[in-house]
């Protein structure tokens, strides 16, 4: 469990610096959009964070250690899925890279 969770931080904290770019150039948002999909989503990792820390403290970490890593693979395994339907069923390996009247018009 401990390397599970291990793998799936680390993988995670690869991940998050190019997820902005990700968003950036593959699905063409702003960079304002872009900072508030970052934000929101760092606002509510340290509400569930502190909620959860509270829960392990009464409960034992053990169990929410190993929910934290299968949550964390499965949400991994999402992304990639869906990074794959969107470059493949959609037959567009770099539509993020159209500006938006011609990605429209395509």
């Amino acid at each position: 469990m401990l390397v599970g969770n291990f793998f799936v931080r680390g993988t995670y904290f690869m991940v998050w610096p190019f997820l902005a770019v990700i968003l950036y150039e593959k699905f063409g948002l702003s960079a304002t959009e872009v900072g508030m999909i970052l934000s929101t989503a760092a606002g509510f990792s340290v509400l569930i964070g502190m909620y959860v820390g509270n829960l392990s403290d009464r409960k034992g970490r053990k169990p929410f250690m190993l929910a934290a890593t299968v949550i964390g693979v499965i949400a991994f395994t999402l992304l990639v899925l869906l990074l794959y339907y969107l470059t493949k069923y959609l037959k567009r390996p770099n539509f993020g890279n159209l500006p938006s009247t011609q990605a429209a018009s395509q």
